[in-house]
């Protein structure tokens, strides 16, 4: 039953990484894509899909989508591949940030996508992956100290 649950949680873990490295590439791609060009040009997108939120640009959009989602899951993926004891709280907390963010653009921008839902998955498949009690690596006082 151990090697059971030791192998679900190997397959946890490399799920995790997989979905933060891919989930940190492509938000590091278009939040760049959107701080070089802030009208929205090099995104395929115009000011106008901006009416009605504060944005003037897609200068802060691009900023938080780099930053709060690329950069720290690929934050997040960095401690899981070491093994981190708190990665699992990382993974929940990028699982929320996805979310938040999935939810806040589909509220303020008038342009929707079919990744949308996609990523809004990927935010709940990483929440729930973070509380799967199977992930939760030992705690410092389980680990053996050889001289």
């Amino acid at each position: 039953m151990q090697k059971q649950i030791s192998r679900i949680t190997r397959y946890i873990r490399i799920a995790s990484i997989i979905l933060l490295i891919i989930n940190g590439m492509t938000a590091i791609g278009g939040g760049l894509v959107l701080i070089l060009a802030p009208e929205g040009q090099l995104a395929g997108m115009s000011p106008e899909g901006l009416t009605g939120t504060v944005f003037t640009n897609y200068l802060v959009p691009g900023l938080s989508l780099l930053v709060g989602i690329g950069f720290f899951s690929i934050y997040t993926a960095i401690l899981f591949i070491t093994r981190y004891l708190y990665s699992p709280v990382f993974l929940v907390m990028e699982g929320i940030f996805l979310m938040i963010w999935i939810v806040v653009q589909m509220l303020a921008f008038s342009k929707l996508s079919f990744l949308q839902p996609l990523y809004g998955l990927t935010g709940i498949t990483m929440l729930l992956f973070g509380f799967l009690p199977s992930i939760k690596f030992p705690k410092e006082s389980e680990f053996k100290m050889t001289a």
